[in-house]
């Protein structure tokens, strides 16, 4: 009988050893996600573009940044993961349709909040297009809550006259809470704005 309570001990004192390095590994799992999230949430945002579109991005503005993991709501950026995959302050595309990359920034200077477009002109320049251009709104009291994607060629906007039924070039979709969007289309000589549901 000792020799059985004996075994039943060991196996119980076993168990609870496994349970509690098994939690230890988990809590170590926890904070290694919880580090690379905050790493990546206080890191500014790096830009790497061609040399035609920076020159075009110094010209306008030349202390422009995108917004940071840090400014973007939770509800936008919940983890770093998401933040790599959808890199919520950009849409690229070729919003004209002359076959060369564009490049859509939610960011801001010392002065301004930005949504600009990089567009690529006839001459392989690129010039800057500011779809909203507004105050800097104070870092305490503001989450970036829109983030931005690329509408592509064909995206029905299921839109009354003058807007086109289909975007012949694709756009940029701003996502504001749903069921609301906008999506900014190239006219040929402008950005138009048209809202819609997703």
């Amino acid at each position: 009988m000792k020799k059985a309570w004996a075994v039943l001990l060991t196996i119980v004192v076993g168990s609870c050893a496994k349970q509690e390095r098994q939690q230890s590994q988990a809590d170590s799992a926890t904070a290694s996600t919880t580090v690379a999230l905050t790493a990546t949430t206080t890191k500014k945002t790096q830009l790497e573009l061609p040399h035609a579109m920076g020159t075009a991005l110094d010209q306008f503005a030349p202390s422009f940044e995108p917004f940071s993991p840090a400014e973007y709501s939770r509800d936008v950026v919940p983890d770093s993961a998401s933040w790599l995959t959808n890199t919520p302050y950009q849409a690229k595309g070729d919003f004209n349709g002359d076959g060369l990359p564009d490049l859509a920034l939610n960011g801001h200077d010392s002065t301004r909040e930005l949504l600009i477009v990089l567009l690529s002109q006839p001459d392989s320049t690129y010039r800057v297009y500011p779809l909203k251009n507004i105050g800097r709104q104070p870092t305490y009291n503001h989450d970036v809550t829109l983030p931005l994607s690329a509408a592509p060629p064909g995206y029905e906007l299921s839109a009354p006259p003058p807007h086109p039924e289909r975007l012949p070039h694709g756009g940029i979709v701003v996502n504001y809470p749903p069921p609301t969007s906008a999506v900014f289309y190239w006219n040929g000589s402008s950005f138009v704005q048209f809202f819609g549901g997703d």
